[in-house]
């Protein structure tokens, strides 16, 4: 399964770095990660009103990957749902197994 994540079309590896690409789900009735042969969805509560969606993703993703939040940054994408996001001081092993233990 990690083999296949490796080489997932939403994940990228650069430098010292993890870039994502994911659909976000504001408005939802649960919290969670959810990765697809094809996609990364993330669904949070809060609504895409003021910010608020942004800083639930950011939060959760903070949550479930143990790492400071200062670590991970919206880089694209801040008014749509489809968004790229930057995940700095972790490798992309440590991410798919983070992920994978909390669903």
């Amino acid at each position: 399964m990690v083999f296949f994540l490796q080489n997932h079309p939403s994940i990228e590896e650069k430098e010292d770095s993890i870039w994502l690409t994911v659909n976000v789900h504001p408005n939802s009735s649960s919290k969670k990660i959810e990765i697809t042969e094809n996609t990364i969805e993330i669904y949070v509560n809060e609504p895409p009103d003021k910010g608020k969606a942004n800083k639930a993703l950011l939060k959760l993703m903070s949550k479930k990957l143990r790492i400071q939040s200062s670590s991970i940054s919206i880089i694209k994408g801040h008014k749509t749902r489809k968004k790229i996001i930057l995940i700095r001081n972790i490798n992309m092993i440590e991410i798919l197994e983070k992920i994978k233990k909390t669903n």
